[in-house]
This record gives structure tokens, sequence and C-alpha cells, in this order.
């Protein structure tokens, strides 16, 4: 039997790897924000419920939304890494994007707010919305992407060069997705 040396099968291991670490997939980037609204917004439901309730009081179906376009602005203010370390503050609430492993195991909360957060595998994001060029994959924590990733597989004749030249010439860095400051950590993976 012939084994597939597609540039979709190595997508398909590479996920596949990832699930069994503990990744789940995503649901999928908003062009226009290049976050993902659902991942973004259940983590907060569910691991700041309170939080969420005070917020649903005063937004009351808009709630999601609001904290979405903060988001952005957030984003788009501090860069992602100040973002996921501080998180951001809506209408006098203290939001986190993300919880960082306890140096201790002390406190049973913050263990299991740590086990909360979802990195998410998100394949073929398209991105922009100027076009429908995609990226490969998409990495990302709580919502929030970290690391776009164009594959290249030796077998079917690309390599590592092939992406960066993809990066630098099919990729435009004035994109949301690409700016190094406001959005995520541009790397390259080969095979």
């Amino acid at each position: 039997m012939a084994i597939d040396q597609s540039e979709k099968a190595l997508e398909t291991a590479i996920e596949r790897d990832l699930l069994e670490l503990g990744y789940v997939k995503g649901f999928g980037y908003n062009r226009e924000t290049c976050l993902d609204h659902e991942t973004v917004l259940s983590f907060i439901k569910e691991t700041q419920a309170a939080t969420w309730k005070k917020l649903e009081k005063h937004f009351k179906s808009e709630t999601g939304s609001q904290i979405i376009a903060r988001l952005s602005k957030e984003l788009e203010l501090r860069g992602t890494l100040d973002v996921l370390r501080k998180g951001m503050d809506l209408f006098g609430q203290q939001i986190k994007l993300a919880y960082f492993k306890p140096e201790h195991t002390l406190s049973k909360q913050a263990i299991e707010r740590y086990k909360a957060n979802r990195l998410t595998v998100t394949r073929q994001v398209f991105y922009s919305v100027h076009h429908n060029n995609s990226l490969d994959m998409v990495l990302g924590v709580n919502g929030i992407p970290v690391v776009t990733m164009e594959l290249k597989n030796q077998p079917t004749g690309q390599n590592v060069r092939h992406a960066i030249r993809q990066y630098k010439k099919d990729r435009d860095p004035r994109e949301l997705m690409f700016k190094f400051r406001k959005h995520p950590i541009l790397i390259h993976k080969k095979s």
C-alpha cells in the first residue's frame, strides 16, 4: 500500500499528534478579527462565570460582541503576549485570557484554571477580508492565534525555503494575522 505523502496528509498527521497531546480542534477564525470567537467566549464563560454574569447584566445579548470588540482593541494596542499575560478590563471587570502554570500545587483552584486553557489547532485558516488565501495551520490559546504555519514536505519537492518564500512573497505582513507586535508570533515549520 502506498503511503500518502501529500501536504494534506502531513497536516492530518500533525493535527492528530497535537490532539493526542491535549489540543482541541479550533472552531475557525473570524476574518475581521483573526480570533476564534467561539473558543474565546466559551473559555471566559466557563472559567469566569461570575464576571460573565456581571457583564451580561450590563451588555445583555451584546456581551459576546462587546468582549470581542474590546479584545480586538487590546490586542491592537498592547499585543498578543501582553494581553495573554495580563488580561483586559471591560466595564470594571477584569477578564483573564489565559491561566499560567502555578509555581506550586497548593492552590487547587489555580491548577484547575490552568487546566481549563484551550490550546487549539485549526487547519486551512482563511485569514483575510481581502482574498481567499489560507494558512495551513494556526495554533491558538483560548481563541487567540499565537502560531501560524505553512507546511512543506520534502517528498513533494518542497522544503522550509518554500515556506519562507511563501511568507515573504505571498503573505502581506500588513494583514492582521501577521502583525508581529499586534498578533501572532510567526514560525516556519518543515517536515
